[in-house]
């Protein structure tokens, strides 16, 4: 994978699993929003390829939480 698809996967992967970090983020496609329905790890993993393939349409969130605040295991690709 390249290292762009890598960076890609790993931003989705975070926004579906930890979110944005932002309090008041809308984002229905980030587990930061009120509404998101939360998803298990491999669904997240699933659904992050798929987006940064293009496949899946999924909305960024600008800016992400800074990595030192992760709590998510993000693995490597």
């Amino acid at each position: 994978m390249t290292e762009f698809l890598t960076r890609s996967v790993r931003v989705y992967f975070q926004q579906l699993t930890v979110g944005c970090g932002q309090a008041h983020c809308d984002n229905p496609g980030c587990a930061s929003c009120p509404d998101f329905v939360p998803i298990d790890p491999n669904e997240a993993a699933s659904r992050s390829i798929k987006a940064a393939a293009g496949i899946e349409k999924i909305s960024r969130c600008w800016p992400l939480v800074p990595a030192a605040e992760r709590v998510a295991y993000v693995p490597d690709l």
